[in-house]
């Protein structure tokens, strides 16, 4: 992957589980875990295709030099707006890059 595409800062967040020392109540909470530097892909619409499949519902792709640990269930934080990741991050080349095809958080 090209290092002049790679020119915008995102963080990867993934969700821990922590008790609340007054209630004993389980709450998530999002940490990062990882700031990295991508490729931002804008999106027309509220359909991407990708390799000749409609994928419904994808906002942005975000492309990064390839990491491990990076799941499903992980978070893009990217201009202080929260994208959950859709489908499992795509492996592009041979562990070249990573490919996060994710959709906007509603605002919680």
């Amino acid at each position: 992957m090209r290092a002049g595409l790679l020119n915008r800062r995102i963080q990867l967040t993934r969700r821990i589980e922590k008790r609340d020392q007054a209630t004993g109540e389980d709450i998530g909470e999002w940490v990062p875990y990882a700031h990295v530097w991508a490729q931002v892909v804008y999106l027309s619409g509220r359909e991407a295709h990708v390799a000749d499949q409609t994928v419904e519902g994808v906002d942005q792709v975000f492309r990064i030099r390839w990491r491990r640990g990076v799941v499903a269930q992980d978070r893009v934080v990217y201009e202080g707006r929260a994208y959950d990741i859709i489908g499992l991050p795509q492996e592009l080349g041979n562990r070249e890059a990573l490919e996060l095809r994710c959709t906007a958080r509603a605002e919680d």
